[in-house]
Order: structure tokens, then C-alpha cells, then sequence
């Protein structure tokens, strides 16, 4: 009868938290007070979710759970000669942060910083790179960006569906598109809000910019590009 039992003790290795009987030999008898003869360990993990609040070219920030932002730094990381609104692709170390009816925008690993004016009538829906996405009244949506870091121009983006409602803002990948989740008449689709990719040629601080700076035609820019739009196509019902 101690023989079974020595094997389980060795076998189960002796944690303590919840005790458990283990059926002897049908030929022994049972003891008159039962023993425990093993024991189980339950384990309870909490899970940790993390949070990435910003990522660019110089490096990203994490939070694990509701812990402070962490910042790593790449090393490798070189700062472009030349960044700003009026170059897109330095949009990539760029970070957006709302404040009421502006953003402020600074480029990490140079320094450069802009400002974004939300205009009247308008809401802040996301932000990618040196680009602001809006939206009006009218559930039209504008992209603004500012030239000089300080005066925004407003572009119209141009070809979104009429009565679709967006759902869902998605940034990353890309500096000059950003993804929308939108319904329409039922169904869920997705498209690309592309920013306009002209480089515009800067102002020095004495001239004023010039007077196509100032205002924008619906679907165009001051800088001749143009923000449009890319449907997804939709998926076909079931049968």
C-alpha cells in the first residue's frame, strides 16, 4: 500500500494548492482517513495587452498595459537633410498630436515642427505623416496640411461615395494614403484616401506665399497634386 503512493508523491514533485485523491490498488483497502496522495498547481496569468502609440523612422513608443509610453530609439536612424509638409516622404518620423482645434506636428529626429488648423465646420479623424484627415458637416472629407508649418490649406477629397459613413481610420504603411472603413446602403467596404505628392517650393518668412497658397480648388492642392480616392471592391454576397 506505501509503494503506489511513494511513485505518485515522486511524480507530482510535491507543489501545494489544491489536494486531490488518487484511487489505490482494487486489491489494498482504503485507508480509514483519506490523505492527500498528490497535489495540482492552478496558475492564473493576466493577460497584457501593448500599445504602440506612435512608430517612425527614428524609432517607437510602447505601453505595456496602463503603464507610462516607453521610448526606443533606432541607432541607426539618420536624420533627412531636408524635412517638412512640403516633402511627404519625411512624414514618416512625424508625430501628430491634437490639441482642441489644432495638431501639432514634429518631425522626431530633426526637429521641424508644424502646426494644422482644424477649420470651422470641420473634426479631426486621423493623421498620417504631415497629412490631417477631416471631416465636415456634410460627411465630406478634407486632407489639410500646412505650408510653411504655419497656413493650412484644405484640399477636398474627391470621389468618396456619396451617403457612405466611415466606421473605421486605419494609418501605417504609408504616409500618403490612409485606409477607411466605410457603410453604405448595408455594406462594408474599404478604399484609400491618397494626399496629394507634389513638392511645393517653399516661401522665405519676409514674401507672403503665393496666392494659390491661400485658397484650393475642390479636389486640388496649391501644389497641383490632388486628393482622390481608391475604392476596394466590395465582396460579393453569399449565395
Amino acid at each position: 500500500m506505501i509503494r503506489p503512493r511513494r511513485l505518485v508523491r515522486a511524480a507530482v514533485g510535491g507543489a501545494v494548492a489544491l489536494s486531490c485523491t488518487l484511487p489505490t490498488a482494487p486489491a489494498q483497502a482504503a485507508p480509514g482517513v483519506d490523505e492527500p496522495a498528490g497535489t495540482v498547481r492552478l496558475v492564473t496569468e493576466k493577460r497584457v495587452t501593448v500599445d504602440y502609440p506612435w512608430a517612425g523612422a527614428s524609432g517607437f513608443q510602447y505601453r505595456p498595459g496602463t503603464t507610462s509610453v516607453t521610448t526606443v530609439d533606432c541607432a541607426d536612424a539618420v536624420p533627412p537633410a531636408d524635412a517638412g509638409p512640403d516633402d511627404l516622404a519625411t512624414g514618416t518620423d512625424v508625430m501628430n498630436t491634437l490639441d482642441g482645434r489644432k495638431v501639432l506636428q514634429k518631425h522626431r529626429s530633426t526637429g521641424v515642427t508644424a502646426t494644422v488648423t482644424i477649420p470651422t465646420g470641420q473634426a479631426y479623424r486621423a493623421a498620417a505623416g504631415w497629412s490631417v484627415l477631416t471631416m465636415d458637416g456634410t460627411g465630406a472629407l478634407h486632407v489639410l496640411r500646412t505650408v510653411d508649418g504655419a497656413l493650412t490649406v484644405d484640399t477636398p477629397v474627391t470621389g468618396f461615395p456619396t451617403g457612405a459613413r466611415p466606421v473605421l481610420y486605419r494609418t501605417g504603411g504609408s504616409v500618403t494614403r490612409l485606409a477607411i472603413v466605410y457603410v453604405l446602403d448595408g455594406r462594408t467596404s474599404v478604399g484609400l484616401s491618397t494626399s496629394p505628392t507634389a513638392r511645393s517650393a517653399r516661401t522665405s518668412p519676409q514674401t507672403p506665399p503665393p496666392r494659390s497658397s491661400r485658397s484650393t480648388t475642390a479636389g486640388s492642392s496649391p501644389t497641383g497634386g490632388r486628393s482622390g480616392w481608391t475604392p476596394h471592391p466590395a465582396p460579393s454576397p453569399p449565395p
